[in-house]
């Protein structure tokens, strides 16, 4: 398994008639409900197609092509894996962002929103002192404290 996948949830039992399979969730629903690919543990790629709640209330997933429920049986119990992104060489959900604190010149002043952009020019959205700023998620731009859960600004200058 690549290094920027994490592991979202693993499926559970088919439900239906059209192919859909619950989808027990290990983290934090904001990456399940703003991704639409899945990866399994040996590399095959899933798009989802509709995500929904059962009458359980667990949730559904119906994937794109799989329209039996036949056609998901052979993804019971496998773990499921979403695309991260980067930062220092570490992958970071945006859960775990969600509850950092920001520091800037020594100081917390605010906090993260959201990661936002593309993979390409990834940025965080953040409130700081009531406003809203964006620093674009880089190395240059930004230093993490996993255990402090901070985020640390490297200059002013890379607020936006």
């Amino acid at each position: 398994m690549p290094k920027d996948r994490i592991c979202l949830g693993r499926f559970g039992k088919v439900f239906g008639l059209k192919g859909e399979i619950y989808f027990n969730l290990y983290g934090s629903e904001d990456i399940l409900r703003t991704t639409d690919e899945f990866y399994l543990e040996n590399g095959t790629l899933l798009k989802v197609e509709k995500l929904g709640v059962g009458p359980d209330g667990r949730f559904v997933v119906k994937l794109l092509g799989y329209d039996t429920p036949e056609s998901v049986e052979t993804f019971v119990n496998q773990k499921v894996y979403v695309k991260g992104r980067s930062g220092k060489g570490d992958t970071y959900t945006t859960s775990e962002l969600l509850e950092m604190d920001v520091i800037v010149n020594g100081q917390v002043v605010g906090r993260v929103l959201d990661l936002q952009g593309t993979d390409e020019a990834p940025f965080l959205l953040l409130e700081i002192n009531g406003e809203l700023r964006r620093a674009p998620f880089t190395r240059e731009a930004l230093s993490i404290d996993r255990v402090k859960k901070t985020i640390t600004v490297s200059s002013e200058g890379f607020l936006v």
